[in-house]
């Protein structure tokens, strides 16, 4: 008996407290009062799209195409090329039966061409690019930029006899430039020895560039009249190598 009163009173006990514990809990709703967007000028929306991923932000460095990059993806066919003008001489033991130049651009290191003058063998073959031309005058059409002749060859036996040489010259888009005459005489035949041990010919030179323009654009304009008003003289430049 006295334990169904006791559990009686219990349940009396949390029935009274259960009213109790309601009434203390504040309505949110009746005393919070409801944002109005439209008159809260601090509170923005931003919406994220996945485009705003590839948008750099304020402040970021953005990767722009120099003009090279763009020079490099065009047709090589659409470059405005222009023509180089010059005269070789050659005399003591490079007055052979052919004569071999290796021309780099100095703006793309990629991109050689031999240039051959006289009569090319037909055993001989070269890595890059070959533009043969007949001693004398000579005419090159090139891409505009600044070139640089690096090496000079000569036919010894079956063999080529080369030395380095550093000769400038440059280029302009649809112009005419007259280089000068180049003047080569080898001095002297020698031995050089390699590293295997390899014996290997060569030669030493003395190269000027010679202003003969009165006789090298009359040359030119006798072939070409309608390029008068395209011509430039720029000379060329040998700079002597380092021993």
């Amino acid at each position: 008996m006295k334990i169904k009163f006791l559990a009686l009173t219990l349940i009396l006990f949390f029935m009274g407290c259960a009213p109790l514990l309601t009434s203390q809990t504040p309505d949110v709703s009746s005393t919070t009062p409801a944002i109005d967007p439209s008159q809260s000028p601090d509170v923005t929306e931003q919406i994220f799209t996945p485009d705003m991923e590839d948008k750099p932000a304020a402040g970021s460095i953005v990767p722009v195409e120099t003009q090279d990059s763009a020079t490099e993806q065009q047709d090589p066919e659409e470059i405005e090329k222009g023509t180089f003008f010059a005269k070789t001489e050659f005399y003591g033991v490079l007055k052979a039966n052919y004569v071999q130049f290796l021309i780099n651009d100095l703006g793309n290191p990629n991109s050689k061409f031999n240039l051959h003058i006289g009569e090319k063998p037909l055993s001989v073959t070269f890595p890059w690019e070959t533009k043969v031309v007949q001693p004398g005058y000579f005419f090159i059409e090139l891409p505009p930029g600044h070139y640089k002749i690096t090496n000079l060859s000569i036919p010894v036996g079956t063999t080529m006899a080369t030395e380095d040489i550093n000769i400038y010259f440059n280029v302009e888009a649809q112009k005419t430039t007259y280089g000068g005459t180049l003047k080569v005489v080898g001095t002297k035949e020698r031995i050089k020895l390699g590293g295997v041990p390899v014996i290997k010919p060569g030669f030493e030179y003395v190269a000027e560039v010679l202003n003969q323009q009165d006789e090298g654009l009359q040359t030119y304009l006798s072939q070409f009249p309608e390029r008068e008003d395209s011509i430039k003289v720029d000379l060329m430049r040998v700079d002597p190598i380092a021993k």
